[in-house]
């Protein structure tokens, strides 16, 4: 047999160690257990509408009888709802059934993998039986991916099934934008199924003893959070801001507990003021991680977020203030905006903030307030170009003068992008608005770190996430600041 051929099969017993099998189990039975509360919820709607009627005897004529009428239907409509989403939380627990073998299984051919791997390279003279063992390993962990997908397919299938139906009678589903604490329609449903089956990935032991430090208090994390495919950078922003503080990390830490009964974290949050507590036990695979890739403390927040608000609500923007700081912290939150002249049938933005606003502005950042500027309304009329210092050296500050703290250059200035306006030169799309984190205010700049953990100079070549502009160009594209307190 050929060295190639031992090659190929070596291979295929590293892509076997390598490879990370799809789906959480812990996530989808997380996510049926939701579906049977909220047939819980909805049973006790449709209870309290029956008896409405005979709470009133008194009540006769026409309007009771529309009312009996109008309350029949309706609850015949929501105890039909309730019998999908018992269904469709029973086809959720057979596919958890499915990835939970099918996770053991493949931590048993990696093993199996492994060991010959150690052989084949120990013993050169073993290679033509390792080979062929190879070839059964690699081809018994590839019928296992298939299953894996051909097991997803099944259950999306069988669920859009079901929500499509739901959705054209019950009239729940929530659009884009809605505030947070929305009844969840069918399509948010499905939304937050694919995005625990395909967009998330389990936590190591190795991220569950770095993830317990920094919420210990015995690590720090990236004040970077290097956003991916997510639109939440109005989220981001906000956890960079109380990343940048003792006074924040601590909150941000004190929000996060290690729940070993369960093998999860518990991530505090709050929708309308009320606390809500969301158990996670894996992270976005395309989401907030370090610069090395790994999750953080920002990375449990976004998952939990998407876990409790629905991934549609995560990934569809947001306000700084409200859909960030409040739901994070139920931070006291402020706008400030740039000045406008009232005109017959509506304002003319001048893009200027007041002294009285650059002052209260300058005063938060320095009293260790969430401070979040968005791009939102800015003027991009004339392009998104500005003059800027960014952090070339990789310090984590930006000083155009002197040399880093390791030792290299001065940073410099060039010509960078803000993102906002028509970032992507793309006519079909409409135009894009980010938040920045505010770190620093003086007489003459302003620095900002944006979530990206990158700069896109005009060249077209990346740097670090501290970017500085003039108050000028802060003013022209920054229309509103969001000012959040660390309770």
């Amino acid at each position: 047999m050929s060295a190639g051929a031992v090659s190929a099969g070596l291979a295929g017993l590293t892509r076997v160690i390598g490879t990370q099998v799809p789906g959480s189990p812990g996530g989808v039975r997380s996510l049926a257990a939701s579906w049977r509360r909220s047939g819980a919820t909805v049973t006790e709607g449709a209870s309290l509408m029956s008896s409405a009627k005979a709470a009133t005897p008194s009540w006769q004529g026409a309007s009771a009888q529309a009312f009996a009428a109008a309350a029949a239907s309706l609850a015949g409509g929501l105890g039909a709802t309730v019998g999908e989403l018992d269904r469709g939380a029973g086809v959720l627990d057979t596919y958890a059934g499915v990835l939970e073998r099918a996770h053991a299984m493949a931590a048993e051919l990696r093993l199996q993998a492994a060991r010959l791997l150690v052989t084949a390279i120990a013993s050169p003279a073993t290679a033509p039986a390792c080979n062929a063992l190879a070839t059964t390993i690699t081809s018994a962990f590839n019928n296992l991916l298939t299953t894996i997908d051909t097991a997803a397919t099944h259950t999306a299938t069988s669920l859009t099934t079901s929500t499509s139906t739901q959705s054209r009678n019950s009239g729940t589903t929530a659009k884009a934008g809605a505030p947070k604490g929305h009844i969840k329609g069918p399509l948010d449903w499905t939304m937050q199924l694919w995005s625990t089956l395909l967009e998330t990935r389990p936590f190591s032991d190795e991220d569950i003893r770095r993830l317990r430090e920094q919420a210990d208090g015995n690590a720090d994390w990236d004040k970077d959070a290097n956003q991916g495919g997510i639109g939440d950078c109005y989220l981001l922003a906000s956890l960079q801001g109380y990343s940048q503080t003792e006074e924040g990390q601590q909150l941000l830490r004190d929000h996060v507990r290690w729940d070993k009964a369960k093998n999860c974290f518990v991530v505090t949050l709050y929708d309308n003021g009320k606390p809500v507590y969301v158990e996670v036990n894996d992270y976005y695979s395309d989401g907030s991680k370090d610069s090395q890739g790994r999750p953080t403390l920002m990375s449990l927040y976004e998952r939990a977020y998407g876990k409790y608000f629905g991934y549609r609500d995560l990934d569809d923007g947001g306000t700084p203030g409200e859909d960030g700081m409040e739901a994070v912290a139920d931070a006291d939150t402020r706008v400030i905006g740039t000045m406008e002249i009232p005109v017959l049938g509506g304002n003319i933005p001048l893009h200027k903030y007041s002294s009285k606003d650059w002052e209260n502005m300058e005063q938060a950042v320095k009293e260790g307030e969430v401070v979040v500027g968005s791009t939102s309304g800015g003027d991009f009329s004339r392009g998104d170009t500005v003059e800027a210092a960014s952090d070339t050296n990789g310090d984590g500050k930006i000083d155009t003068e002197n040399p880093g703290s390791n030792g290299k250059a001065p940073d410099k200035e060039g010509d960078y992008r803000i993102v906002g306006g028509d970032y992507d030169h793309d006519p079909k799309t409409d135009p894009s608005s980010h938040a920045y984190t505010v770190v620093d205010i003086d007489d003459n700049y302003v620095t900002l770190r944006n979530p990206w953990g990158e700069n896109h100079a005009s060249g077209g070549s990346e740097d670090g996430g501290l970017i500085r502009i003039t108050r000028e160009d802060y003013e022209k594209y920054f229309e509103h600041t969001i000012i959040g307190q660390v309770p």
